[in-house]
């Protein structure tokens, strides 16, 4: 805990509810730079409403310092706490800035749920994505942040995991489906399984999956040149007698509809039907660092939906995992003939608590 005598910093920003008074510490500040800071707060009529912003230079050792307006006390929640992180690191970037610095007690950090919001809000704030661009962003963007006050660290470094694995799942989600393909979720999994003695990975290739009698899955995948997988991942982080929760996404990484074909326009956007399968993928690797106490299953069923030679056609019968056949008369019904297998295998082999 330090006073802001004490600190060095390119940006000092601090949080003012409606209508609130400043704290000790600011008033100090005020004093320090001539009462800068009030004649400002008046001139602009600031009170502290929520989404507003008062910047202003500061003193040699704290060159600028922005004042955030928070809104009422009673109305300051986890998602406000999380949205006004995310706002201060796009102010940051405005400025060019690589470090600044919070003040955590003027921002309701002294709560723990507040304090992982915030950090949330930070990474969430900063994500780009900007892997297939010809040249680098050349601009300074932040990448440090140092909060002071009473500040509980376990909650911000949990605030921290869950924010970058939000940001892997925006990344999946984000990927071309030429890159992002069955395999390369496959894989992904696998990486992080291999750091965690708490996890089992199993991968099922299409032979297996028509071996076990998944034919619904099988019908999809059946005209796609790219291998189908189905991954599984086994997280033991309960008690023996503990059912499991599981967790299944649809991982059709791209979807063009099959035979029954999508229009043209934005068929683009359908590399997004694997947005569930990046969900799962992204609280397994969250899971991986915080290891709840908690039996979870992960489950992706992952493939193309495409046309050509050997795709199934409307009018076709196929015979799911459980044995109740299907009449298929749109192939783009694809995510609940895939998911009907899965869901039938999570139930079947784990009686999960939930799905």
């Amino acid at each position: 805990k330090r006073t802001y005598r004490d600190l060095d910093s390119n940006l000092l920003v601090v949080g003012l509810f409606q209508d609130k008074i400043l704290n000790s510490q600011l008033k100090s500040l005020d004093v320090q730079i001539e009462n800068q800071l009030s004649h400002a707060m008046d001139l602009e009529n600031f009170r502290g409403k929520k989404d507003t912003r008062l910047s202003l230079y500061g003193i040699e050792s704290i060159k600028r310092i922005m004042l955030i307006g928070l809104g009422k006390q009673k109305n300051y929640t986890t998602d406000t706490a999380r949205s006004i992180a995310s706002n201060i690191i796009c102010y940051a970037d405005e400025l060019k800035i690589e470090s600044f610095t919070v003040d955590g007690d003027s921002l309701g950090l002294k709560k723990n749920l507040m304090t992982q919001a915030f950090a949330e809000g930070l990474i969430l704030g900063s994500y780009r994505f900007d892997d297939y661009k010809t040249k680098e962003d050349e601009n300074t963007r932040a990448s440090s942040v140092a909060i002071c006050g009473n500040v509980d660290k376990k909650s911000l470094e949990k605030g921290r995991v869950l924010g970058m694995s939000v940001c892997f799942a925006r990344d999946l989600g984000n990927h071309p489906a030429n890159i992002l393909t069955p395999t390369y979720l496959s894989i992904e999994a696998e990486k992080i399984v291999q750091d965690s003695s708490k996890m089992e990975c199993h991968i099922f290739d299409f032979k297996e999956l028509k071996k076990m009698g998944m034919g619904a899955f099988c019908g999809v995948a059946q005209g796609a040149k790219e291998p189908a997988k189905m991954i599984i991942v086994v997280y033991k982080g309960g008690r023996k007698a503990q059912k499991p929760i599981a967790l299944v996404g649809k991982g059709l990484t791209f979807d063009s509809g099959g035979i029954s074909i999508k229009p043209s326009p934005k068929m683009d956007e359908m590399k997004f039907d694997m947005c569930g399968s990046a969900t799962v993928m992204g609280v397994l690797q969250a899971v991986s660092k915080l290891k709840p106490r908690l039996n979870i299953i992960f489950a992706i069923g992952s493939t193309e939906n495409m046309p050509g030679g050997n795709a199934q056609r409307p009018g076709d019968i196929v015979t799911a995992y459980n044995g109740k056949t299907i009449e298929v008369l749109n192939t783009d019904a694809e995510g609940r003939l895939v998911l009907a297998d899965v869901l039938a295998y999570i139930n079947q082999q784990y009686n999960p608590a939930a799905i």
